[in-house]
Protein backbone atom coordinates (compact mmCIF):
# COMPACT_ATOMS: atom_id res chain seq x y z
CA UNK A 1 0.00 0.00 0.00
CA UNK A 2 1.29 3.43 -0.92
CA UNK A 3 1.64 6.21 1.62
CA UNK A 4 -0.70 9.11 1.03
CA UNK A 5 1.26 12.22 0.03
CA UNK A 6 1.03 15.32 2.19
CA UNK A 7 -1.81 17.71 1.69
CA UNK A 8 -0.70 19.93 -1.25
CA UNK A 9 -1.16 23.12 0.77
CA UNK A 10 0.92 21.77 3.67
CA UNK A 11 3.59 20.65 1.23
CA UNK A 12 3.65 24.08 -0.44
CA UNK A 13 4.03 25.79 2.93
CA UNK A 14 6.89 23.48 3.94
CA UNK A 15 8.61 24.01 0.61
CA UNK A 16 8.26 27.81 0.73
CA UNK A 17 9.18 28.26 4.38
CA UNK A 18 11.62 25.44 5.12
CA UNK A 19 13.09 23.39 2.28
CA UNK A 20 13.55 25.90 -0.53
CA UNK A 21 15.06 28.63 1.69
CA UNK A 22 17.49 26.08 3.14
CA UNK A 23 18.52 24.84 -0.30
CA UNK A 24 18.96 28.44 -1.46
CA UNK A 25 20.91 29.40 1.66
CA UNK A 26 23.42 26.66 0.82
CA UNK A 27 23.65 27.73 -2.82
CA UNK A 28 22.09 24.57 -4.26
CA UNK A 29 19.15 26.38 -5.88
CA UNK A 30 17.78 29.81 -6.63
CA UNK A 31 14.03 30.33 -6.52
CA UNK A 32 11.21 32.83 -6.37
CA UNK A 33 7.56 32.53 -5.39
CA UNK A 34 5.72 34.48 -8.07
CA UNK A 35 5.82 33.02 -10.58
CA UNK A 36 7.19 29.89 -8.94
CA UNK A 37 10.56 29.18 -10.54
CA UNK A 38 13.44 27.14 -9.16
CA UNK A 39 16.77 26.57 -10.86
CA UNK A 40 20.23 25.29 -10.11
CA UNK A 41 22.30 27.46 -7.84
CA UNK A 42 26.07 28.02 -7.87
CA UNK A 43 26.72 25.03 -5.56
CA UNK A 44 24.32 22.62 -7.29
CA UNK A 45 27.20 20.41 -8.47
CA UNK A 46 27.74 19.42 -4.81
CA UNK A 47 24.34 17.67 -4.69
CA UNK A 48 23.97 16.73 -8.36
CA UNK A 49 25.47 13.29 -7.73
CA UNK A 50 22.67 12.58 -5.23
CA UNK A 51 20.01 13.35 -7.84
CA UNK A 52 21.82 11.24 -10.44
CA UNK A 53 22.01 8.31 -7.99
CA UNK A 54 18.32 8.62 -7.11
CA UNK A 55 17.32 8.68 -10.76
CA UNK A 56 19.45 5.69 -11.71
CA UNK A 57 18.12 3.64 -8.77
CA UNK A 58 14.48 4.75 -9.02
CA UNK A 59 13.19 1.17 -9.19
CA UNK A 60 14.75 0.44 -5.78
CA UNK A 61 13.30 3.52 -4.04
CA UNK A 62 10.17 2.84 -1.95
CA UNK A 63 6.96 4.12 -3.53
CA UNK A 64 6.34 6.34 -0.52
CA UNK A 65 9.42 8.36 -1.45
CA UNK A 66 8.69 8.44 -5.17
CA UNK A 67 5.04 9.55 -5.08
CA UNK A 68 4.71 13.16 -6.10
CA UNK A 69 8.06 13.38 -7.88
CA UNK A 70 7.07 13.14 -11.53
CA UNK A 71 10.64 12.62 -12.68
CA UNK A 72 11.25 9.69 -10.33
CA UNK A 73 7.80 8.24 -11.03
CA UNK A 74 8.58 8.27 -14.76
CA UNK A 75 12.07 6.86 -14.26
CA UNK A 76 10.64 4.09 -12.08
CA UNK A 77 8.09 3.19 -14.75
CA UNK A 78 10.78 3.25 -17.45
CA UNK A 79 13.01 0.95 -15.41
CA UNK A 80 10.13 -1.44 -14.69
CA UNK A 81 9.29 -1.53 -18.41
CA UNK A 82 12.91 -2.25 -19.30
CA UNK A 83 13.02 -5.30 -16.99
CA UNK A 84 9.85 -6.89 -18.39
Amino acid sequence: MRNVPLDPEKLRLKLYHVHLPLLEENGFITWKKDPFVASRGPQFNEVEVVFDALQSAAIKIPDSLVIGCRRLEQEQQDQIGATE
